[in-house]
């Protein structure tokens, strides 16, 4: 079993869709879930990444860092990483790290950030 075994992925055409589940983020390194994301984003790269943070309130550094790095190769190739349905307090987390400028980023309040797979 794979570590991406641990997140919904769906592809639609010109974009790929993640749903983090909060329980995965505690054994992140562990588990390789970035290593994986990374082997990912060289065969769908060029697509858009939706990643649903719904439920998640503390973001490890470790992840943070991942997600930044993913961004940045993402963005080499065309694609681009998105981060939905954070909640206010991880919003806050990115605000304090002067992200919110770098990161594509929606709040859990927004409705359009909470039809995600349906």
């Amino acid at each position: 079993m794979t570590a991406l075994s641990r997140l919904q992925l769906r592809h639609t055409i010109g974009a790929l869709q993640l749903k983090v589940d909060p329980d995965a983020l505690e054994d992140w390194g562990e588990a390789g879930l970035g290593e994986d994301l990374f082997a990912l984003a060289d065969t769908h790269g060029q697509c858009r990444w939706y990643v649903d943070l719904g439920g998640v309130d503390d973001l490890p550094g470790r992840v943070l860092a991942e997600l930044l790095h993913l961004d940045e190769k993402l963005r080499r190739t065309g694609g681009r990483l998105s981060l939905r349905n954070l909640s206010p307090l991880l919003y806050d987390l990115f605000h304090i790290c002067r992200l919110t400028g770098v990161l594509d980023r929606e709040l859990s309040t927004n409705q359009e950030a909470a039809v995600f797979l349906r």
